[in-house]
């Protein structure tokens, strides 16, 4: 299934190269291809966080958790970073509608898909925000708070208290039993502190969907023999779901969420559930992935040919929101300590596999985006160019991920380095091999210009 592209990941140093960070993250996201027990899940690397720290919450301080994406290569799926950069930044774009998706003049796109993402990524810092991460491949770790599609984790999620039988919602309170709706200044499940509320963390991000007036609308099917998609008041997902007649596969909680919603991909945010553990978030997220084409609509938001790239091309599976969400702790994600570089995230697969796409694949009106980005870093001092701050953080240290797929549209990440210069001649990436580094730094006369600003 994956000869394609171990065969583009052992050939990309022809087209970049490995530095110390990339290495590193690399083998942190690494699945076990030869652990000799057939199949294993989550037994290569123990994951890594990506975050953009310009998402929309960087400015709500009243969230004590804000949401990441975990990412290892058992993941299959492609585009999983949610795209902030590019045509209306938005991924419900392109649907149909002009007013609402307008054509970016320098690229004629009408959605964020062909754009370079940026955002930070945490490798080495990640026992920081994962309680007992050493562990986490254990069969019993359960600390954390993964949901396995976009969710709407921090802003529309109400989180279920048991003390009083009421949900906690964005500036009101839901009793259980009535239904009654009570306004208050609450926070909804966004102003609880991370981590499993089962066990003794504050569960913020846990919940259920909110309308964002006063009802819970979380979609809740059921499968023939009763079972739910979630299995308790959380909104946790119902891991029996999986089991009995015809189970052991996270394919029924699929099938059983195909039998009263589906249609535009923003479906399964009123759906999604969260799991305890990186593992069974995985198993989940394939398993919707992979059902794609059967609970999709392609003509509906965003547009989309999800399943149908031909002559090696997956350009359909590119809008397909392959992020997952982690509520995570605001302030420990947004220390810029804890980050290990920025990253630069090429479209999935630009040209035929992907495999061998890079920054100079990007065409000249999706450069100077890109370009336009770096800037934007810069200015909110993310990014501080110039070999100088390779070690400080924030500094200057910078990766590029690309996503590569094989013959099945499965998709797996890898991060690589490059020289590059942004077409206005304002930055450049530098790939020092000597150093075993990867950094930005000015081109000449473009800091001082920059400081003008």
């Amino acid at each position: 299934m994956w000869s394609v592209a171990i065969a583009g990941l052992a050939a990309a140093s022809a087209n970049g190269g490995f530095d110390a960070v990339s290495r590193q993250l690399n083998e942190q996201i690494r699945r076990e291809d030869d652990c000799g027990c057939d199949g294993c899940i989550f037994c290569g690397g123990k994951g890594i966080l990506v975050r953009s720290p310009l998402d929309g919450f960087e400015k709500d301080f009243s969230k004590v958790v804000v949401p990441a994406t975990f990412w290892v290569n058992d993941l299959w799926v492609p585009t999983s970073l949610y795209p902030g950069q590019g045509s209306n930044a938005n991924p419900l774009c392109p649907y149909g509608d002009d007013s609402d998706c307008p054509s970016d003049p320098a690229t004629g796109d009408d959605g964020p898909w062909n754009y370079a993402q940026l955002a930070v990524v945490i490798g080495t810092e990640m026992h920081q925000l994962m309680n007992e991460y050493d562990d986490i491949q254990k069969p019993d770790w359960g600390w954390g708070v993964f949901y396995p599609t976009d969710s709407n984790a921090v802003d529309h999620r109400c989180r279920f208290v048991d003390s009083d039988n009421s949900y906690d919602c964005p500036n009101g309170r839901i009793d259980i039993n009535s239904g009654k709706w009570s306004d208050s200044s609450n926070l909804g499940s966004g102003g609880y502190a991370a981590g499993n509320p089962y066990a003794g963390g504050g569960g913020g991000g846990t919940g259920c969907h909110f309308d964002g007036q006063s009802q819970i609308d979380q979609n809740d099917a059921l499968k023939e023999s009763g079972e739910s998609l979630t299995g308790d008041s959380h909104c946790q997902c119902n891991y029996d779901i999986q089991t009995g007649v015809g189970g052991g596969s996270w394919d029924i909680w699929v099938d059983t969420f195909m039998k009263t919603f589906s249609g535009p991909m923003y479906s399964l945010d009123y759906a999604a559930c969260w799991m305890n553990n990186p593992r069974d978030m995985i198993k989940l997220q394939n398993a919707i992935y992979w059902k794609r084409t059967e609970w999709t609509d392609p003509d509906s938001s965003p547009l989309s040919d999800l399943g149908h790239g031909t002559d090696g091309s997956r350009d359909g599976d590119r809008r397909y929101w392959g992020w997952n969400e982690v509520p995570v702790d605001r302030f420990l994600v947004n220390d810029p300590k804890n980050w290990d570089a920025i990253m630069i995230k090429l479209p999935a697969a630009m040209q035929g596999y992907g495999d061998m796409d890079s920054l100079s694949t990007l065409d000249a009106g999706h450069a100077v985006a890109l370009e336009s980005a770096l800037k934007v870093y810069i200015s909110n001092g993310f990014l501080l160019p110039g070999f100088d701050n390779i070690m400080s953080r924030p500094g200057s240290y910078v990766v590029v991920v690309r996503e590569i797929a094989d013959d099945n549209a499965n998709f797996q990440r890898q991060f690589f380095c490059e020289d590059w210069t942004s077409p206005n001649n304002f930055v450049q990436l530098v790939f020092a091999s000597v150093q075993d580094g990867c950094y930005t730094d000015w081109v000449s006369g473009a800091q001082a210009m920059q400081m003008s600003v």
